[in-house]
């Protein structure tokens, strides 16, 4: 478990459950990141064990381009997460012998060892009232963060299955 605070007309502490579609939503990002890295031609990669609050940071247009009404939208940005760790034993990766999660405070950063090192941040996944849809924001690309993508992947649930609906690339590095 863990407290999610909703800040609107004062702030509402709830007790909420992580629940598998919050995982199945990580897992799905992570394994499409390190399926498409061919570009960057990554040998392993890092993924920050905790997850961030960066996908509320996401203005309110361009979520109003994408869909989403003013309720929604407020629904969103309102929720936080607080000290969020990534659960390695919750991680389904395709190819996680890849993959290694860690602590990017106590990483070494010694650029020769890590330039073949693909980094991974994620946010926490944040989901509409309904549960129609969900949102994450992800960093990835150079362990040195000199070159990288920042997107936002908008996921709908369809069939009880999370698809990509969009992709919105907020920046390259």
């Amino acid at each position: 478990m863990f407290l999610l605070s909703l800040n609107s007309c004062g702030t509402k502490n709830l007790e909420v459950t992580i629940n598998d579609d919050f995982y199945k939503i990580i897992n799905h990002e992570v394994n499409y990141l390190m399926a498409n890295a061919l570009p960057w031609s990554y040998k392993e990669f890092l993924l920050e064990k905790q997850l961030n609050n960066s996908a509320i940071e996401i203005s309110s247009n361009r979520l109003k381009i994408n869909g989403f009404n003013q309720e929604e939208i407020l629904f969103l940005k309102n929720q936080l997460y607080e000290n969020n760790i990534i659960q390695n034993k919750k991680l389904d990766i395709i190819n996680e012998t890849h993959l290694k999660v860690i602590d990017l405070k106590n990483e070494i950063q010694d650029p020769v060892l890590n330039s073949t090192k693909g980094l991974i941040i994620l946010s926490n996944p944040i989901f509409t009232e309904n549960g129609e849809y969900a949102i994450i924001r992800h960093y990835f690309g150079d362990y040195l963060r000199d070159d990288g993508n920042d997107i936002v992947t908008i996921y709908k649930k369809e069939n009880n299955q999370w698809i990509v609906y969009k992709r919105i690339l907020l920046g390259i590095g």
